[in-house]
C-alpha cells in the first residue's frame, strides 16, 4: 500500500514518542469498546496522572497506550511503539531496542508478527535480552538496535483508520483542518456546486423538501427507542463478557498473602503494590529479583510473571529493585 506524505498529514496526525507512553495488552471478548469504557476498566493501570489513552483491538486482543499528556481532539495520535513494531513485523520475532538517551532505551517485543510488549529500560545487556527471550518464548529473535535519531513515519490509511476509530474525534474540527489545507480547491468546488444547485432546485426542490421532512419525522420518532435498544444490547454484551472474564480470580487477600510469602522467604521487601482485577504491579527490593520470580511462578496462581525492569539500589549496592507485573490465573470452572 502506498505510504502517505507526513508533510500533508502533520496538521492532524501526531506520532507519540515511545518514552511518553505506557503499553499494556489484554485478551478480551470480541466486543465494541470506546475510550470511556477503556478508561473505566483499565485507567488505574496508567502511571500518568493527567494523561490520555490510545487503543485499538483485533478479534482477540486489546492494545492500549497510556499517554503522558492529554490529546487534542482535532488530531489523530499514533504511538511510535506501534510504528516500530509494524516496521519490523514482517521480519519475524524481534526485540527492538531504540536509544532514547544515554543508557536509557525503549524496548518493543514482536512475536508472531504482532506486538507482544513495549516498555522503557535503563541499561540493556545480554542477560536482560536472554530473560526477554525466555519470558516471551522467543527461539531466535532478531535483535534490532536503533539510534536515538531513528525516525519511523511510514503511515498508511489503515493505521489512521485503526487509531481514529479509538478516539472520540471532533469530526467538525478535523474537517475544518482539512479544509484549511485545501482551501482554494474547496471554494471553487462549492461555487460550482451552488451554480448546479440553482438549476436542479427549480425542478425538484419541492419534492426533496417534502421527502426530507417525512424522513426526519420518522427518524425522530424512532431514534430514542433505537438508541436505547442499541445501548442496552451493547451494555449487556459488555458486562456479561466483563463478569465472565474479569470476576473469576482469587480475591486480593489470597493474592497479597501469596506474594508476601514469596517475597519474604527470599529476603525481600515490597516497596509499592497495586492490583486491578487480574493484574498486579509491584516493586520489590531483594538480593535477587529472579529468585522471587521463580517463587511466584511455583505458586501456580499466576498465569504470567513479567519483569518490567531491574535496577540497583542506591542505598545498598548489594540489593536489586525490581518492578514486576503479574497476571492472575483464572479459577477453573467446576
Amino acid at each position: 500500500m502506498a505510504k502517505l506524505n507526513l508533510g500533508f498529514l502533520k496538521r492532524f496526525v501526531r506520532i507519540v514518542p515511545i518514552e511518553e507512553t505506557y503499553f499494556i495488552k489484554r485478551e478480551i471478548p470480541n466486543i465494541k469498546l470506546n475510550k470511556e469504557i477503556i478508561k473505566l476498566n483499565y485507567g488505574s493501570l496508567s502511571p500518568f496522572k493527567d494523561g490520555d489513552v490510545i487503543f485499538y483491538k483485533d478479534k482477540h486482543s486489546l492494545y492500549i497506550w497510556f499517554t503522558k499528556n492529554r490529546m487534542d481532539s482535532k488530531k489523530i495520535y499514533i504511538p511510535e511503539g506501534f510504528l516500530l513494531y509494524k516496521e519490523y513485523a514482517e521480519e519475524g520475532d524481534s526485540i527492538l531496542i531504540k536509544e532514547i538517551s544515554d543508557n536509557y532505551f525503549g524496548v518493543v517485543v514482536v512475536k508472531n508478527k504482532n506486538i507482544a510488549a513495549q516498555f522503557l529500560k535503563s541499561g540493556v545487556d545480554n542477560g536482560f535480552i536472554e530473560m526477554l527471550k525466555k519470558e516471551h518464548s522467543l527461539i531466535s529473535p532478531k535483535i534490532k538496535t536503533l539510534g536515538k535519531d531513528t525516525v519511523v513515519n511510514r503511515i498508511d490509511m489503515q493505521d489512521i483508520q485503526k487509531f481514529a476509530n479509538s478516539l472520540n474525534l471532533d469530526l467538525r474540527s478535523v474537517l475544518l483542518t482539512v479544509y484549511e489545507e485545501l482551501k482554494i480547491p474547496v471554494i471553487v468546488f462549492l461555487v460550482l456546486l451552488n451554480v448546479f444547485d440553482l438549476f436542479i432546485y427549480k425542478y425538484v426542490s419541492g419534492a426533496i423538501n417534502e421527502k426530507k421532512a417525512e424522513l426526519n419525522r420518522i427518524e425522530q420518532s424512532n431514534k430514542a427507542i433505537k438508541d436505547k435498544f442499541i445501548f442496552l444490547e451493547e451494555s449487556g454484551k459488555f458486562f456479561k463478557g466483563f463478569v465472565d472474564n474479569e470476576l473469576k480470580y482469587p480475591n486480593i487477600y489470597v493474592v497479597l498473602s501469596t506474594i508476601t510469602k514469596s517475597v519474604g522467604k527470599n529476603g525481600g521487601a515490597i516497596l509499592a503494590y497495586r492490583q486491578a482485577y487480574n493484574i498486579v504491579d509491584f516493586r520489590v527490593i531483594s538480593n535477587s529479583t529472579s529468585s522471587i520470580v521463580n517463587s511466584l511462578i511455583s505458586t501456580g496462581i499466576f498465569e504470567n510473571v513479567q519483569v518490567i525492569n531491574i535496577s540497583q539500589s542506591f542505598k545498598d549496592k548489594t540489593k536489586e529493585i525490581g518492578k514486576l507485573e503479574l497476571k492472575i490465573k483464572a479459577a477453573e470452572n467446576d
